[in-house]
């Protein structure tokens, strides 16, 4: 808080003190010349008149002493106004020296009161910008998600739409308008899922590295294991997918289905050696 109304009445006290000051010495300054006039009469007086008039020198000496009696009065008051008035200079100097240091703090308490507003604002914009972008990558998740999956599903019609919520589980609406959870499908519908899923995580992630799927394709029919193989490409994007696969899986169908897709193969070859079983990568030509 400021201390703003001692210094004012301080200020008004100085100034009483300063006219009072100036009325006592202008009334000094009128005794005095007054005395000097009385004195001046008295000589006068005297040098005229042979005798000496012992009632009006003692007439004379009385306001003398009156006078001198009241200059002393105004000198001790003066004294008195005076080192009063020193010592409200050097107390209202007090007061200027605290109300700039609070001025000063007011200042700063102002700039650190900007910047947190500041602050605040800004945490508002990252908020709402990382809600939208959050916002921007489900939406495409979601979308990606279910524009592929009716490409590779192969029960037409039997699924209509795919929702994903803010958790990122995913539900698959069926033709009668019902949500069904991925552990309520079957092993080829929820294979299909799964790759639409992570398409589309791969697609928007950034990231062009491989995808390695093991075993995907095992307990599938052979209709499910085509229609994979005919649109799996299509879901990489033309990145490349490592394939870890039984002999059992990898058909002559998912083969060619696959087509030119394939960059090239390699095969797990048991041995055994001396230091033990060993297993070898060899490629397949």
């Amino acid at each position: 808080m400021k201390i703003i109304w001692p210094i004012f009445d301080i200020i008004e006290k100085i100034n009483t003190f300063k006219d009072n000051i100036i009325e006592i010495k202008r009334k000094i300054i009128e005794d005095e010349k007054k005395l000097d006039e009385l004195t001046y009469e008295q000589r006068n007086i005297s040098s005229k008149l042979k005798s000496n008039p012992s009632e009006r020198i003692q007439e004379l000496e009385k306001d003398k002493e009156y006078y001198l009696s009241i200059i002393q009065q105004n000198e001790r008051k003066i004294g008195s106004i005076e080192k009063e008035l020193q010592r409200l200079n050097g107390e209202l100097s007090e007061l200027k020296k605290q109300q700039n240091n609070e001025d000063k703090l007011s200042i700063q308490a102002e700039n650190i009161k900007n910047k947190i507003e500041f602050v605040k604002k800004s945490q508002k914009v990252l908020e709402k910008i990382t809600k939208d972008l959050f916002d921007n990558i489900h939406d495409k998740i979601e979308k990606l998600t279910r524009e592929n999956f009716p490409k590779i599903i192969w029960k037409e019609d039997e699924f209509i739409d795919i929702l994903i919520d803010e958790n990122y589980e995913i539900f698959v609406k069926n033709k009668l308008g019902q949500l069904e959870r991925p552990a309520d499908l079957s092993d080829g519908e929820k294979l299909c899922l799964g790759l639409c899923f992570m398409s589309s995580l791969h697609n928007i992630s950034g990231f062009d590295i491989p995808i390695i799927m093991d075993t995907p394709l095992a307990n599938l029919d052979e209709d499910i294991v085509q229609n994979i193989g005919k649109f799996l490409p299509d879901f990489v994007d033309n990145k490349q997918i490592v394939l870890l696969v039984k002999k059992n899986e990898y058909t002559k169908e998912f083969k060619n289905a696959l087509g030119t897709n394939i960059g090239k193969e390699y095969l797990i070859k048991f041995e055994n050696s001396n230091q033990g079983k060993e297993s070898k990568v060899i490629l397949n030509e």
